[in-house]
């Protein structure tokens, strides 16, 4: 069976994918980095433990949404949409006025790998122990926080490449040139829904390697 199924996983990932992938140095501290954030402890001793990490090249988002290219499997053609480029968003806590409230970061970039990190039961992993990590390594256009579906969104360069959940990452934009500057084409509705639980991932066994 080349599927593996998951209960409200709305991230189905497909080939091609690398087994054997060697992520580079600064690849693997950004993992690093995103595990002691979550856990806390050392960052060289996660670095020194961290496991293999399978490379996948596609996504797709299940339930009417779309499917995703990474940079690496995106070949351009005057026919052919890049479909690298992407809405992701995070979410924080703010205190204002005493009441705590959910904050929602929007931000858009290129999605350049996808990255299966497995964890061992091992104590030091502490509440990660035993799960799997489904990381996007995503390349941030410099939008200042905009949301394109609001206000019109422009940025002329992109920022240092960064380590997110998957489950950030909500579907395709589009691009648009002019005179140096890339405006975002966005026309999100609805977003799949953030319900990975960390214990395992989906595949599609007709795109499996």
């Amino acid at each position: 069976n080349n599927k593996t199924l998951l209960p409200d996983n709305d991230y189905v990932l497909r080939a091609p994918r690398v087994m054997s992938y060697q992520p580079d140095r600064n690849e693997r501290i950004k993992v690093a980095l995103y595990i002691k954030q979550i856990i806390g402890g050392r960052q060289t001793i996660i670095l020194a433990n961290l496991p293999t990490v399978p490379l996948w090249k596609k996504v797709r988002i299940r339930h009417g949404g779309d499917s995703i290219r990474t940079n690496s499997a995106t070949r351009i053609s005057a026919k052919q949409r890049n479909a690298s480029y992407i809405r992701y968003e995070f979410e924080y806590e703010e205190r204002t006025n005493g009441t705590l409230q959910i904050v929602r970061l929007v931000q858009y970039g290129r999605l350049e790998k996808i990255v299966v990190c497995l964890l061992s039961n091992d104590t030091q992993w502490l509440g990660l122990a035993g799960k799997t990590l489904l990381l996007a390594l995503i390349k941030p256009c410099q939008t200042g926080g905009r949301d394109a579906t609001k206000e019109e969104t422009r940025y002329s360069r992109n920022l240092a490449s960064i380590i997110t959940d998957l489950r950030n990452v909500k579907g395709v934009v589009g691009r648009v040139e002019s005179r140096g500057e890339w405006t975002i084409i966005d026309r999100r509705n609805s977003f799949a829904k953030p319900a990975f639980d960390g214990a395992g991932y989906i595949t599609d066994g007709s795109e499996a390697a």
